[in-house]
């Protein structure tokens, strides 16, 4: 179901429902960032995670600035006290589909400091020093172009900062220069126009002659919306109304009133998590079909299990009204179900005050830098220098990847493995708990699941069994019919076929037939001249007792010499794929721990 709904979301961008949809967002030069980023949207929900600090917001802002009649400079602007000096050199340009060329074009804004705004941004010519193609004569003609540049994107924006979320209420009485009992006093005196907007649903509101207008929304919600912010906020409200007035303020503010089974009550009584969600919600259902959503840090205000139902939310709405979503987040929740690539993780670089983007990770590669908790996966092999081989590769990959995993050794052989281990651990359906056996122990077989094999052969699931791990006569622990003192038949048969299923998902083999195999056929230079004259016949294991003896110079040599000779041409290897290869197996891995 959840790879059926994934599906569905991804649909709709590879068959261009979303259009108009930013294809990809990079900057040459932007605050932080490091030079040249570039963030890909292949997915209708992307999420940029990062500790505080990393510029998740500052993209989120570029973001919003990019489509048409949009500009970045209504957010990021210079002070005398905390001037931008970027010596006109800030950018960011981004990719979408043109329907009339067929093809991505480019649209670069660039800031200009002018001397009447110096926030000023504006799309400016193809830079070739960016690697954008200049319109000529020879380029297609579309609508969406000038003579000189293609036009910006046009796409209405809807942008929600959950951190300055705040209701009318609360801006009267905690961020106005009023003192509490004065505030108190004139929220008292306002209230009563609240009130007679209410009761009698009125569309305008000037409480005095020549006044202006106070009153910009005032709507009751329909029954879908509230069923929406009821399951987020898992809460029954039977009803919901959105006023947005300038009653309590010189700028326009929420008000929110709220009738639930037991009270009624206004967003004076809500808590701050309560307002944000239905205005959120009310917001992105209102929003145009193909909207671009910009969602600045939702955990502020949410709890665990309100951050996963707002996922869900998102998820139904991008279906139904066909959004980009973008959120930035420093949460585990929001992103621990979402695929790979909509994940973009933000650090911070040892050497340098940049931000890198990381893109095409796991969501419990990126709980490790936000510090989440995460249950490792636990991933067994046969011998120590199998641990070592797998240790290798994950580190050579990124820094987080490797804390994904805990490497462990089962001795006694693949027999001992399946019979002690696989086939309790299948009982249990361990979903964190995986096998990666030496290659010679792969065998030839067509089984691909349990329900393949109808009922009609049970009585052949042993030999299925020993088909898949070369083994006979593993034995299926079972509770004994009392009345005939004999196995259970019918629990053999399901453990048999859990087995089967078990095996299948939770166990891989390495790309090479044994561990000191792989390192006879990759060996270094410096050791690769002492097996010039032995016999290409010799078993690996005796191979590299040779290599061993020559590396010390002595023939007596133990099993803890010949182990460190390994490590140490396993560190001198360079150019193989293999390490490649081991963590695509546990890139598969990652990915069946969470079904």
């Amino acid at each position: 179901m959840v790879k059926n709904l994934e599906q569905t979301l991804r649909n709709l961008v590879d068959h261009k429902k979303c259009e108009p949809y930013i294809s990809y967002i990079r900057f040459p030069f932007y605050k932080g960032l490091e030079e040249n980023t570039k963030i890909d949207f292949s997915y209708p929900i992307t999420v940029l995670v990062g500790k505080n600090g990393t510029n998740k917001s500052s993209v989120l802002r570029a973001l919003y600035g990019a489509p048409h009649n949009y500009s970045l400079g209504n957010l990021w602007f210079s002070t005398s006290v905390d001037e931008i000096k970027d010596f006109g050199r800030s950018r960011f340009i981004y990719g979408y589909y043109d329907e009339d060329t067929k093809k991505i074009v480019e649209v670069i804004k660039t800031r200009i400091n002018k001397y009447n705004d110096p926030d000023y941004w504006e799309p400016a010519r193809p830079k070739i020093s960016d690697q954008m193609y200049a319109i000529t004569e020879n380029t297609p003609t579309s609508k969406n172009r000038s003579q000189t540049r293609w036009n910006a994107i046009k796409k209405e924006v809807v942008y929600i900062d959950f951190r300055s979320m705040i209701s009318a209420f609360d801006k009267c009485f905690y961020h106005s220069d009023i003192n509490q009992q004065k505030a108190k006093d004139y929220l008292r005196k306002k209230s009563k126009y609240l009130k007679k907007t209410i009761d009698k649903n009125l569309t305008t509101l000037k409480p005095y002659k020549k006044q202006k207008e106070k009153l910009f929304i005032n709507e009751e919600l329909n029954h879908d919306i509230i069923s929406d912010i009821s399951n987020v906020l898992g809460k029954n409200y039977k009803s919901i109304r959105i006023l947005k007035h300038k009653l309590f303020g010189h700028n326009q503010a929420y008000t929110v009133f709220i009738k639930s089974d037991d009270y009624n009550y206004s967003e004076a009584f809500a808590g701050s998590g309560e307002f944000s969600v239905i205005i959120l919600i009310y917001l992105i259902t209102k929003a145009s079909e193909n909207s671009l959503i910009l969602i600045d840090e939702p955990e502020v205000s949410l709890h665990p299990s309100a951050q996963d139902k707002l996922i869900t939310f998102l998820e139904k709405i991008i279906i139904e009204k066909k959004h980009q979503v973008i959120i930035s987040t420093h949460s585990g929740n929001i992103i621990k179900n979402l695929p790979k690539d909509s994940i973009k993780l933000f650090i911070n670089t040892e050497n340098s005050s940049k931000t890198r983007v990381i893109t095409d990770i796991e969501p419990s590669e990126a709980f490790i830098d936000i510090g989440y908790n995460v249950q490792k996966l636990t991933i067994y092999v046969e011998d120590k220098l199998a641990k070592a081989i797998v240790e290798n590769a994950i580190k050579k990959k990124r820094e987080n990847y490797a804390s994904q995993f805990i490497i462990e050794v089962i001795p006694g052989g693949a027999q001992n493995i399946v019979n002690n281990f696989m086939v309790p651990l299948s009982a249990i359906q361990l979903k964190k708990t995986f096998f990666l056996l030496d290659g010679d122990q792969r065998k030839e077989h067509t089984i691909t699941s349990s329900d393949k094999i109808p009922s009609s052969e049970n009585n052949k699931l042993d030999e299925y069994i020993s088909s898949m791990t070369g083994l006979k006569n593993i034995k299926f622990n079972c509770d004994a019919n009392k009345d005939k003192e004999r196995k259970n038949s019918k629990q053999e048969f399901l453990l048999k076929r859990q087995f089967i299923d078990y095996f299948l998902s939770h166990t891989n083999f390495l790309p090479f037939y044994n561990p000191e195999n792989y390192l006879r056929n990759n060996l270094p230079t410096e050791y690769n001249k002492y097996s010039e004259n032995f016999k290409e016949n010799i078993k690996d294991k005796e191979f590299m007792k040779f290599l061993c003896q020559k590396d010390l110079g002595y023939t007596d040599v133990n099993a803890n010499d010949i182990y460190q000779t390994q490590i140490r041409i396993l560190a001198r290897i360079t150019d193989s794929v293999t390490p490649k290869e081991i963590t695509a197996i546990l890139d598969n891995f990652l990915k069946i721990s969470k079904i």
